[in-house]
């Protein structure tokens, strides 16, 4: 009784499964994948220019004040330019993934085949088996008997 109650259970759940499953399916494609992340990095370019001018203001606003604290500002300063270098660097890698999508697609092949010779040689050697220290527990203490 209870393999005719699995049955049944099974049965139904492949029903209701064909029954929600999607008429037709559609993959997004590497072009526009890469193009919804210019969304994500155009927020943060929004936000880096935010703070960059933030820190502009603070540079101005201690400009005449004792202790100044000028150098939070550059600080801030700082870290806005170079966000802001980043964040172009992104947008140039994502246009040239969308205009060279072929060429990106080998680049990114390569250094994946490259990733995985380099982690199967670091596997491989880490594999080697060490030779026990002298005085390390299990090891047979110098000059003395060999176990086997």
């Amino acid at each position: 009784m209870d393999q005719r109650k699995r049955i049944s259970v099974v049965g139904s759940s492949l029903c209701l499964l064909t029954f929600f499953a999607p008429g037709s399916a559609s993959a997004l494609t590497l072009v526009q994948v890469v193009g919804l992340f210019y969304v994500a990095v155009g927020i943060l370019v929004s936000f880096t220019l935010g703070i960059f001018v933030v820190g502009i203001g603070i540079w101005i606003a201690r400009f005449n004040t004792w202790p100044s604290h000028r150098e939070t500002a550059i600080r801030i300063l700082e870290w806005a330019v170079s966000m802001l270098f980043v964040l172009i660097l992104l947008v140039a890698l994502v246009y040239f993934i969308q205009r060279h999508s072929v060429i990106a697609l080998s680049i990114l092949g390569f250094i994946a085949v490259v990733a995985m010779l380099i982690l199967i040689a670091v596997v491989a050697a880490g594999a080697k088996k060490k030779k026990p220290v002298a005085g390390a527990r299990g090891a047979p203490p110098p000059g003395g008997p060999q176990r086997r």
